[in-house]
């Protein structure tokens, strides 16, 4: 252990960071992986309801060590919009990967910072340069360029993302509000306490009981889901978001891997580029984001 203390006091930050970030790709392919593993047995709204559940056992450890103090919050009612936004974004993403393929809808997701762009700025007051219009509008037309409309090259699942990615933008600008007084863990902890029973209601019009391999696949949603955050967070911590950003897009490359290896889907060009498409520019918004905001300070 002290071999590897060793190694990582001597990477450099941004090195750590890449490396956090790109843990953080492979664990979110592999919950994919998962829900679309035990769909043949398991609803996916009743495995959302069981990724909050398995999440806040996961937590509990880190809820133990800070105490009482850290549920303190003067915005109770933004926790519980959020967890309401993210319960009803993980039930639409869920359901499509049931029904599409991975790739695809990766590829789609990626469009939740450019609504959560626009929000910012309807809702929080953020000044938008023509640089950030035209990077959104050439990100929808990476959403175009995946759907192609009229052609039947993505259905419903590609609908339900988008409406995911609209609901998890919305989630993000409400984290963006609450980030100015409550901590991140204050954060997670009731997105965990909201999410639970929000999503524990849809699951019981469904439920099945797990057989001892669903119950495997379940805690692994879980496990992956919980640790691919945490992982995430801490590449955030250890360096600047535009030097671990651009890694995120490995997730589309671990997506159309795992859905070949493991489903058996090729994964389409298209979706290729026009996830490329989409990922450039929320890169480059939330790159520029952060580089106005080091001049302000």
């Amino acid at each position: 252990m002290s071999f590897l203390r060793d190694i990582y006091g001597h990477t450099p930050p941004a090195l750590r960071g890449i490396g956090f970030m790109l843990a953080s790709t492979v664990l979110f392919a592999l919950m994919q992986v998962c829900v679309r593993s035990v769909s043949d047995e398991i609803h996916p709204f009743e495995t959302a309801f069981f990724r909050n559940f398995f999440g806040v056992l996961f937590m509990l450890p880190l809820l133990l060590r800070a105490g009482p103090r850290v549920l303190r919050t003067q915005k109770i009612h933004m926790h519980v919009l959020r967890g309401s936004l993210q319960t009803c974004s993980l039930l639409l993403m869920f359901y499509a990967l049931t029904i599409g393929k991975l790739s695809d809808n990766v590829a789609l997701s990626f469009t939740a910072p450019l609504y959560t762009a626009i929000l910012a700025v309807l809702f929080l007051g953020e000044k938008a340069e023509w640089r950030r219009w035209a990077a959104l509008a050439a990100g929808f037309a990476g959403v175009l360029i995946i759907m192609r409309p009229g052609s039947g090259a993505i259905g419903l699942s590609g609908v339900l993302v988008l409406v995911s990615s609209v609901l998890w933008g919305s989630a993000m600008m409400s984290i963006k509000f609450m980030a100015r007084t409550d901590s991140a863990l204050t954060m997670n902890i009731y997105m965990g306490l909201t999410m639970g029973p929000l999503s524990f209601i849809p699951a019981l019009f469904v439920w099945t009981w797990p057989s001892p391999e669903a119950w495997a696949w379940l805690a692994g949603v879980g496990f992956t889901g919980v640790l691919a955050h945490l992982l995430l967070a801490q590449s955030f911590r250890e360096a600047d978001a535009t030097a671990v950003l651009p890694y995120d897009f490995v997730r589309l490359l671990w997506a159309a891997l795992f859905g070949f290896a493991f489903f058996g889907e090729e994964p389409g060009v298209w979706t290729l580029v026009g996830g490329a498409v989409i990922f450039g520019s929320a890169t480059f918004i939330a790159m520029r984001e952060a580089r106005v905001r080091r001049q302000a300070s």
